[in-house]
């Protein structure tokens, strides 16, 4: 029996991108010959220019460019070019923002109900915690990402419906909000 196309696709995609955490990992370890690796706030110093992969998989965090889309963040399967790059800086306090190395936007979100808390980009904001995100670790570079003025949890849809949309929501423990973060 032949697989069905979208099946091999998303096959194609899971290795391209375990592919892609494989090699940032090892670039990460040969950056420091001879030392441990760790998943401690030490390894997570910023400025770095991460990737976020959805509980680890193959989806990536992404944003759209344009205001026509609202600059609407979003998972997609593994690109090579910095839309899914994000740098990410220490500000104190154990708090980062997140910018989009393409764009040069700030991770942020909507805290209206009526906008679905969607997550999109924005110019930077001083002094606004909107763009202000808490890393908990889990180990192994997987962390939840805690937007502090809402306390809420980034999370994404899991469905082309929602155009695999990110948004962010109550910790409820689901994989969706367990994030993967290593080198670019």
């Amino acid at each position: 029996m032949k697989p069905e196309r979208g099946y091999c696709r998303r096959i194609f995609a899971v290795i391209v991108a375990a592919g892609a955490m494989l090699a940032a990992s090892a670039a990460t370890a040969s950056a420091a010959p001879g030392a441990a690796a760790t998943t401690t706030r030490a390894a997570l110093a910023a400025p770095r220019l991460v990737i976020l992969a959805q509980d680890g998989g193959a989806r990536l965090l992404d944003a759209h460019e344009i205001a026509s889309q609202d600059y609407n963040v979003v998972t997609r399967p593994y690109q090579s070019d910095s839309t899914q790059k994000w740098w990410l800086t220490d500000q104190g306090g154990g708090v980062y923002t997140l910018q989009q190395a393409s764009s040069g936007r700030y991770l942020d979100a909507h805290e209206i109900a009526g906008l679905d808390f969607r997550v999109v980009t924005r110019p930077r904001q001083t002094f606004d915690a909107t763009q202000l995100w808490r890393l908990q670790d889990y180990g192994g570079a997987f962390y939840t990402v805690q937007q502090v003025s809402s306390g809420r949890y980034l999370d994404a849809y899991l469905s082309s419906a929602q155009d695999f949309r990110a948004v962010t929501r109550p910790f409820n423990g689901a994989n969706s909000q367990v994030w993967r973060i290593v080198g670019a």
